[in-house]
């Protein structure tokens, strides 16, 4: 394989809403695959399997055997009738590398496979702290060269909020010997050496826990408790507290219960606190409400002063 073909075949299957990696992306992962020829190769982030049979290709002459790919969903998530990777095997028709799909799976089953990855491309989600557990994780199955690409890295300048900072936050803690931006779509594809030693790790992801979350998505107490006991497993004491004490901070509260239709409302102010209590909002939205309706009234009653003037 060489660049104009993955100029090709990303021509030919890329789906332009998804977000995939772009042509001068793929080039850059040819380079590095070809200097460090791995036989073995994980994904976290399937998708539509675009950038999986992308990869399948460039594994095919420079000594690969397996890729396995894990994503969360087992259906594609912008296509229900498809099924997550549909596209991999399409872009992918040669039989020396096993291409092997893994959905539902996420990183946090990694650590108990009996396999090992010498690379590995991280685009799953891009809130924080999900690329650095990413990383953790995969780190525990690595050998050989342990290269680990990130995509995403300018994600958070592109969105209306800033969810997606995880691989920012991530890049940011890593040292400058031990990490790697390209210039391919404004410096957005970035890769780690593993090989740095654990205690340099840990220094790195530490930091980065303390940055602030801004995943979406919960983390409930049953998956607090697995991934604990994972960091636990393979990592210090200071990294698992680091952990505990940024969840405590950033972690999304539950949602509150929608206001109920039968909850009672009144002109006083302890009735309408206990009101909004009871429906699931705050007190202090109770007293904004008012603050807004009083400040309405006043401003009624100066224009009417200023009329009579």
């Amino acid at each position: 394989m060489n660049p104009d073909d993955v100029a090709r075949l990303h021509d030919q299957y890329v789906i332009r809403t998804a977000g995939p990696i772009a042509k001068s992306e793929g080039k850059v992962m040819l380079r590095e695959i070809e200097r460090h020829r791995p036989r073995s190769f994980i994904e976290v982030g399937t998708s539509s399997g675009l950038s999986t049979g992308l990869i399948a290709h460039m594994l095919h002459d420079n000594g690969g055997e397996h890729l396995v790919s894990v994503d969360l969903n087992d259906r594609y998530y912008r296509d229900d009738s498809k099924a997550t990777g549909f596209l991999a095997e399409q872009i992918y028709t040669g039989d020396r590398v096993r291409i092997d799909l893994r959905s539902p799976a996420t990183s946090e089953q990694v650590p108990s496979w009996d396999e090992t990855f010498e690379m590995g491309f991280v685009d799953g989600s891009h809130q924080h702290p999900w690329p650095l557990l990413d990383t953790l994780f995969l780190r525990t199955r690595m050998s050989g060269p342990m290269f680990l690409f990130h995509h995403d890295l300018i994600l958070y300048k592109t969105q209306p909020t800033a969810p997606g900072v995880g691989p920012k936050y991530l890049f940011d803690q890593f040292p400058e010997s031990h990490r790697t931006r390209y210039q391919a779509r404004r410096g957005n594809l970035f890769s780690l050496d593993l090989t740095l030693g654990t205690d340099r790790l840990e220094d790195a992801a530490v930091e980065a826990f303390w940055m602030p979350w801004t995943t979406l998505r919960r983390m409930g107490d049953e998956q607090h408790d697995l991934l604990r006991g994972l960091l636990s497993e393979h990592y210090s004491p200071r990294v698992v507290e680091a952990f505990d004490k940024s969840r405590a901070l950033y972690a999304r509260p539950p949602q509150r219960p929608k206001p109920s239709p039968s909850a009672s409302t009144s002109a006083s102010p302890s009735a309408s606190t206990s009101a909004a209590t009871s429906a699931g909002r705050s007190p202090r939205s109770a007293v904004v409400r008012r603050a807004r309706a009083v400040a309405s009234r006043a401003r009624g009653e100066v224009r009417r002063l200023v009329r009579r003037r």
